[in-house]
């Protein structure tokens, strides 16, 4: 993802949205500054793709200004004001949520306090990582290669430093495809990720035993 910092603020494109986040150093800027600002922003989204959502990134800031809040009123009103679902503030300062809130703009505007928030008041769909669910498929084959090491280990068959390593790699393997499954997929997928971590966490406490 290509992103241009310009001293005060930075542009970042991202999947299916532009982001803009404003910088602690634009509350020490003169006006004439913050105006440049607005006007390097819509030139930079008109260059991007003018029809994807905006998200205003406010997170690193503890503190905003008049000043400030004319600018996102400008960013808004010239991209995305005749269409709320096209446009998101991400900020997790409640000094910052109070002066937008004089303003009488979080009742116009969605305020969020992360990326993935903002996502979804967009209505984006993150992408999935490739082939994960075949990885929660692998995991779940490891935890059973696992659990045939512990019975194996248990029942005298083979040595533990035969077993053990498998145990604890297998195991390892499987939580960590049922991590990835857990926060990248959603529905069945999502559910037996849980069930893969917990099964594999399980498996490792269970050789220590």
């Amino acid at each position: 993802m290509m992103v241009v910092s310009e001293g005060p603020y930075r542009f970042s494109p991202a999947q299916g949205y532009s982001v803009v986040s404003l910088l602690p150093a634009l509350n020490d800027a003169q006006w004439s500054e913050i105006e440049r600002v607005g006007t390097d922003v819509l030139a930079k989204l008109d260059e991007s793709d003018s029809s994807l959502p905006l998200v205003v990134d406010l997170s690193e800031l503890t503190y905003m200004g008049s000043a400030m809040v004319a600018l996102i009123i400008r960013l808004w009103k010239n991209y995305a004001s005749s269409d709320r679902s096209r446009f998101a503030v991400i900020n997790t300062h409640e000094t910052v949520r109070e002066v937008l809130a004089l303003a009488g703009l979080t009742s116009i505007w969605s305020i969020t306090t992360s990326r993935e928030e903002a996502e979804d008041s967009l209505g984006i769909v993150p992408p999935k990582v490739p082939g994960s669910s075949m990885l929660t498929v692998l995991g779940c084959l490891a935890a059973a290669v696992a659990v045939i090491a512990v019975v194996m280990a248990k029942t005298g068959r083979f040595d533990t430093l035969v077993t053990s390593p498998i145990q604890y790699g297998c195991a390892g393997f499987g939580f960590v495809a049922g991590l990835i499954s857990a926060t990248k997929e959603d529905g069945l997928w999502r559910a037996i990720g849980v069930l893969l971590i917990v099964a594999c966490i399980g498996i490792g406490a269970y050789g220590v035993l």
